[in-house]
């Protein structure tokens, strides 16, 4: 389980000024659901995910893993723990390293692995994600952003995350393929037990996807609960405008 208690963070500006990120920000997280995470351009979503991953420290309050805080966990054992998949892949790779070695060097981290078991993997995930194994032997700048999105999924479905973050993971892939990838990652969410965060601003995506979600506005969350209801009986002003943006929600 992920639990936010009470999270805040804050920025420092120019000139003595500040910015609130995150206001009060609390949630629990059970294992092996999945929770959307929406809200417009600006709201704190992605601050929220790098929060999650102990990529950046709250100004106040506290991220757990399974009752210890995530901010307690060595490098290892937070890479073992949980994965993000970012919106822009080249924040995911070394540009100086080719594909076949970033994917190796998550396989060890998780376990000692030899090399003809660690093709097969990579031969099977690739296949999952519908990429050519010739792109191992290439570099970040030399593949598409969809290509590159679709490694980082990869290799994040490598380590067998328990918790797996996907800030807005799927934006630079067209239709078809996000439905093939939501297949993939929900099935091996289903045989894993792993744990999914989606953040997303697609209301689409996430009602055919999570369990449960909840709404940032400025950053604050201003209603959580399951997706269904949220969707279809929101009670603040703020969601029920979501909502009405995407004609085939009946409310």
């Amino acid at each position: 389980m992920i639990e936010l208690k009470h999270v805040t963070k804050i920025f420092k500006q120019g000139l003595g000024q500040t910015q609130i990120a995150l206001d009060n920000v609390s949630f629990d997280i059970p294992q092996g659901t999945i929770m959307g995470i929406a809200g417009n351009s600006g709201c704190g979503k992605s601050t929220l995910a790098r929060v999650m991953m102990g990529l950046i420290p709250p100004t106040s309050g506290s991220v757990l893993l399974d009752g210890k805080a995530v901010s307690s966990y060595s490098r290892k054992e937070r890479s073992q723990s949980i994965q993000m998949i970012f919106q822009h892949p080249a924040q995911s790779f070394d540009p100086k390293m080719m594909f076949e070695h970033s994917l190796m060097e998550a396989l060890k981290v998780s376990q000692r692995i030899d090399r003809d078991k660690f093709n097969a993997a990579i031969r099977e995930m690739l296949s999952q994600v519908d990429l050519s194994e010739t792109l191992l032997h290439r570099y970040p700048h030399e593949v598409s952003g969809g290509e590159a999105q679709r490694m980082a999924i990869a290799r994040a479905l490598l380590l067998k995350p328990k918790i797996m973050v996907m800030d807005e993971g799927t934006s630079m892939l067209d239709v078809s393929v996000q439905a093939k990838l939501f297949d993939v990652l929900t099935t091996a969410q289903k045989r894993t037990g792993m744990t999914m965060i989606l953040i997303s601003h697609d209301l689409e995506v996430i009602s055919k996807t999570c369990q449960t979600l909840a709404v940032i506005y400025c950053g604050s969350v201003v209603e959580q609960g399951t997706t269904e209801q949220l969707l279809t009986r929101p009670k603040t002003a703020y969601v029920k405008k979501l909502v009405e943006e995407f004609a085939f929600f009946d409310i």
